[in-house]
Formats: structure tokens, sequence, C-alpha cells
């Protein structure tokens, strides 16, 4: 159930990259999504291109430059923007929910204790 909805929400989300991706679904109010975000803000310092962490937040601007700022990542990091309720259903009411993708597959599931740095970077630094 939370893949097809994670897939039904990449379809209609063509912005969103998928080819070799970690994609994060965060909430900017949320301790364990900040625990994550650093993590993730520690794994971007470390990836050999950008753009290959895609964040999706249910938090307008405002809140987001300000999530940014305290996990120690740009403030202008592009973002995409969903609902509460989309991102609880593709969370399946666990926040944060991060995917490994590689051509549209999901490698890999994390949470915010779960995060494996090591694998991710060779991950996405693969050409």
């Amino acid at each position: 159930q939370q893949k097809a909805h994670l897939y039904s929400f990449l379809k209609e989300r063509k912005d969103i990259k998928t080819e070799n991706t970690l994609l994060c679904f965060l909430t900017a109010n949320c301790r364990f999504c900040k625990l994550a975000g650093k993590k993730i803000a520690v794994i971007n310092k470390k990836l050999e291109t950008i753009d290959k962490i895609q964040i999706i937040l249910n938090n307008d601007s405002s809140e987001a430059k300000k999530y940014f700022t305290e996990i120690n990542l740009k403030s202008n990091f592009t973002f995409h923007k969903t609902t509460f309720d989309t991102l609880l259903n593709i969370c399946n009411g666990r926040m944060p929910t991060i995917f490994l993708l590689n051509n549209d597959s999901i490698i890999n599931e994390y949470s915010s204790r779960s995060l494996n740095d090591i694998e991710i970077i060779t991950q996405l630094n693969l050409k």
C-alpha cells in the first residue's frame, strides 16, 4: 500500500528526479525529521554531484528555510511541497521515511535511525 502511494505520487510529480536519488519525506516540525535532516546534510556534502537528494516537505517556504538552516543545509536547497495527508500515506504514518532509488526502483528504505550513509553515498556517486 505504502509503495503504491509512493509510485502514484511520483507519477503525478514529474519534477521529482528518481533515477539515482535519495528521496526524503520529511516535515520541518518533527524532531526525528530534524535528526535525519542533519544526517542528510552530511551525506549531501559528500556527494560528487548536486541534485541527488530530493526533499519533500509539507511545509511552506519560510518553514522549509528555517528547517534547512537548523539541519545545516543551504537555506535555498530545492524542495518539493506536498500535503500532510500525502506525506502520511507515503510514510505509512512514520516520519521521516527515506527511499534510496535507482531507475525508479526502491533499493532501500530508511528511518532516521537506520540511515546508512556509506550505502547511500556509494550508490549516489555511481555514474
